[in-house]
């Protein structure tokens, strides 16, 4: 078993060593990077020339590494999607980084700091017509840590895993022209719609849809519906989501073409 001591360990600079490889997982470590993320500050704008384009003072850190655009100069395809990736080959030790336009993201997750090979990691994307350039992308900053815990956080776009962004429309069944839709957003799982729910017998429940398994509730729900005629007497109406994902509907009253109409809404 071995403990091997590196940066900010040595009292006077000289009692442990500083490594490259060391000194890049830490980095990728404090800032919560994998080989496919890069961090990028345009301190001037790059200038984008016929089919070129030109970083003027770009810091990138890419695999650990930092490195500098000054004046760089990348020739671009016309008519094309150009995505520029920086290359990190340490093993061309007098110019480690190169430049490249592709056709498609090519970024290889290669782990330099632990083994050989070379570094492809996408820095930019600029799209092209005939003659110059018609519109870029910068790659997100991504950091991806285990727990955050701040006192503030201001956020602009929220996304969690396993939401549904669009509407979703549910498969009916038993009834007449009711509808039942759903979407998932930041774990906050909405059910809404409504409709002709057909025909019931006193204090009838019917299962009317199925909710996939990815947006069920924990446990068992209900929300008493709005009638939305006269057909049921106004009398009470219920949706029911149980943990199985089956959605129900009950009507206290007897009677045909029974329209109701609501909204649930749940953390998941």
């Amino acid at each position: 078993m071995t403990i091997k001591n590196f940066t900010f360990f040595s009292p006077s600079g000289t009692e442990f060593p500083v490594g490259s490889n060391n000194d890049g997982k830490l980095y990728m470590m404090l800032t919560g990077m994998d080989y496919g993320t890069i961090r990028r500050k345009d301190w001037t704008s790059p200038l984008n020339t016929a089919l070129n384009v030109q970083y003027t003072n770009t810091s990138i850190i890419a695999g650990g590494r930092y490195f500098e655009l000054l004046n760089e100069t990348v020739a671009l395809k016309g008519n094309s999607v150009n995505y520029i990736h920086a290359n990190i080959d340490l093993t061309q030790t007098a110019h480690p980084v190169s430049l490249s336009a592709e056709t498609s993201n090519n970024s290889n997750n290669v782990d330099l700091n632990n083994s050989s090979g070379v570094l492809k990691v996408l820095i930019d994307i600029r799209t092209t017509d005939g003659t110059g350039v018609v519109s870029s992308e910068k790659p997100r900053n991504v950091t991806t840590l285990d727990q955050v815990n701040a006192e503030n956080i201001n956020v602009k776009l929220l996304s969690v895993d396993g939401d549904v962004s669009d509407w979703t429309a549910l498969n009916m069944s038993d009834v007449t022209t009711a509808k039942l839709q759903y979407k998932k957003k930041n774990g906050i799982v909405t059910v809404t719609g409504g409709g002709n729910f057909g025909n019931f017998r006193a204090n009838q429940t019917k299962q009317v849809a199925f909710l996939p398994e990815n947006v069920r509730p924990v446990g068992d729900i209900s929300v008493t519906l709005s009638s939305l005629s006269g057909n049921n007497n106004n009398k009470p109406m219920e949706l029911q989501i149980t943990a199985n994902g089956e959605i129900r509907v009950w009507s206290h009253y007897a009677g045909n073409n029974q329209y109701a109409g609501g909204t649930v809404t749940y953390l998941q």
